[in-house]
């Protein structure tokens, strides 16, 4: 799946790429697969794409973000997480339920 604007750039990454071409024919198909040499942050950008989506009236595209290095890391509790450049792949996943928001508890766990 193709996004326009606000990800472009990172659909475009080496890395996306190859990831893509990998889970080719996969359940992984509807999501957006995009990559990163540096973020700020997975989820920072995760949430500004999808505020910009909404603000623009537009769909949000279900988005798996990966990034070798975060400059602005955070970890539960607003934490801030260490997440260096060659020790990790540090990834955050959008998704769009249309569950109603009772029955959207159980993807936490599904997730876990």
């Amino acid at each position: 799946m193709k996004e326009t604007g606000f990800m472009r750039h990172y659909e475009s990454h080496p890395l996306a790429i190859q990831i893509r071409s990998r889970l080719s024919g996969t359940r992984a198909e509807p999501f957006c697969i995009c990559a990163a040499d540096e973020v700020t942050s997975t989820n920072t950008v995760l949430k500004e794409y999808a505020a910009t989506a909404v603000a623009d009236g537009r769909p949000i595209t279900p988005t798996v973000l990966l990034a070798r290095k975060q400059t602005g890391g955070r970890g539960r509790l607003g934490r801030s997480f260490h997440s260096p450049n060659g020790t990790g792949l540090y990834m955050s996943v959008l998704l769009a339920p249309t569950l109603p928001p009772a029955e959207s508890l159980c993807l936490t766990t599904a997730a876990a």
